[in-house]
C-alpha cells in the first residue's frame, strides 16, 4: 500500500482529484456507502483484495463483481437496507475464483447473494448471509458451477425462499445451516441442476415451506449426513431423479 486512498469515476476509469495522503500507515479498513450504483464494482478485476471494511446501498446491488476473477473479500459487510429495485446484495456474474470469508451479506428484499452467467469455483466461507421479505432468498444460483458454501448460516424470514439451483451443478453446501421462516418456497431448492451436493449440514424450514425440493429435471444431487427438518410442511420433496441421500436424518 502507498498509504493513500483514491476516488475512482467508475464511467471514465479515472481517478478523480489528488490521493488523498494524511494516512501513516497502510489502508486495510474502509467504509462505503451509496445512492445510486453499487459502491464495490469490479469488471474484468482479477486478484484485489477488501478486508474490514462496509460496504452498504440503501436500493440496489452492494458488491459486483463482472467478469472479475481471483478476487477476495474478508471480514466484510455487505448490505442493501432498502432495495427498491429488488437486486441482491452480492452479484457474481462471469465471476470465478472468488473468496468471500468471515463476512456478513445481508438483504432486505431479495437475495443476499446471486451466481449468474457461468460465475463458477468461488467459494463462501464462515460467513453470514440474511435476507428478508421480499421475493428473495440467501442464494440464487443460475447456470453457475462448482462453487462452495462451507461453515457458514444462512437465513431467510418471510422471504421467497433460501437458496435456489437453476440449471447449476457440481456445488458444495458443507459445514453450514440453511434456514427458512415463513417462505414460499423450500429453504433448499433444486429446481434444475445435478450433481450438487449437501453435506454435514442442518437445512430447516419453519412454519411453512419445505425443507428440499428436487424438481424435475433435478438430478444426481447428493445429500450426506445432514438433518432436513420443516415443521409445517414436508421436510423432502423428491421429485426428480438419481438422488442419493445418505446417512442423513429427515424429519
Amino acid at each position: 500500500s502507498d498509504k493513500t486512498v483514491r476516488i475512482w469515476d467508475l464511467e471514465t476509469a479515472e481517478c478523480v482529484g489528488e490521493p488523498l495522503r494524511s494516512h501513516r500507515t497502510s489502508i486495510s479498513a474502509i467504509k462505503v456507502m451509496t445512492h445510486g450504483s453499487a459502491p464495490l464494482l469490479l469488471t474484468g478485476s482479477d486478484s484485489n483484495t477488501v478486508t474490514g471494511s462496509y460496504m452498504s446501498n440503501p436500493a440496489d446491488i452492494a458488491v459486483y463483481l463482472d467478469d472479475s476473477d481471483n478476487n477476495t473479500i474478508a471480514g466484510s459487510t455487505i448490505a442493501i437496507t432498502a432495495n427498491y429495485n429488488n437486486s441482491p446484495a452480492l452479484y457474481l456474474t462471469a465471476a470465478s475464483r472468488n473468496t468471500i470469508s468471515q463476512s456478513l451479506i445481508q438483504n432486505t428484499l431479495n437475495d443476499a447473494v446471486a451466481f449468474h452467467a457461468a460465475s463458477n469455483s468461488n467459494v463462501i466461507s464462515q460467513s453470514t448471509l440474511t435476507a428478508s421479505g421480499g421475493s428473495g432468498g440467501q442464494i440464487w444460483l443460475d447456470g453457475s458451477s462448482s462453487n462452495t458454501v462451507t461453515a457458514s448460516y444462512l437465513y431467510t424470514n418471510a422471504g421467497n425462499g433460501g437458496v435456489t439451483v437453476l440449471g447449476s451443478s457440481y456445488n458444495t453446501f458443507s459445514l453450514s445451516t440453511i434456514t427458512s421462516v415463513n417462505t414460499t418456497n423450500a429453504a433448499l431448492d433444486f429446481q434444475s441442476g445435478s450433481f450438487n451436493s449437501v453435506s454435514q449440514s442442518r437445512v430447516t424450514s419453519l412454519v411453512s415451506g419445505v425443507g428440499v425440493s428436487m424438481r424435475i429435471p433435478a438430478s444426481y444431487n447428493t445429500i450426506d449426513r445432514s438433518t432436513i427438518t420443516s415443521s409445517g410442511n414436508t421436510a423432502m420433496d423428491i421429485r426428480g431423479s438419481s438422488h442419493t441421500i445418505l446417512d442423513s436424518y429427515v424429519q
